[in-house]
């Protein structure tokens, strides 16, 4: 079963180690295969969304900056259009706003 709570906690371990975690490793964590459940695997989205909407409104950086595809190793498109309506970025080089962004979760995180 995918929970919030549980991909949530996941999300602050890999922050406070400083380090990233793929899409893949969250659906294999909740017992999906990223192949074969990618319609479930949709479910996982919604809760790094929420996940970082919630954290935007605490003031802290968007915590889902850490979760990346496993190809290219940034977060998705839905993430930057997340950051955008969420007014963290007002678009340009995503790159160079995910460095920052990624980093300030590593921050915030590291001392929490």
């Amino acid at each position: 079963m995918i929970t919030y709570e549980a991909i949530y906690e996941r999300l602050r371990e890999v922050a406070r180690a400083r380090e990233l975690i793929t899409y893949k490793e969250i659906a294999e964590m909740v017992g999906l295969d990223w192949r074969k459940d990618y319609g479930k695997c949709r479910q996982i989205f919604a809760i790094l969304g929420a996940i970082s909407t919630s954290e935007v409104q605490q003031k802290h950086p968007m915590l889902s900056a850490i979760a990346v595809r496993q190809d290219i190793r940034i977060p998705g498109s839905g993430f930057f259009t997340l950051a955008r309506d969420l007014g963290r970025y007002q678009g340009g080089d995503d790159y160079s706003f995910w460095l920052r962004e990624r980093d300030e979760v590593w921050g915030y995180w590291s001392s929490h």
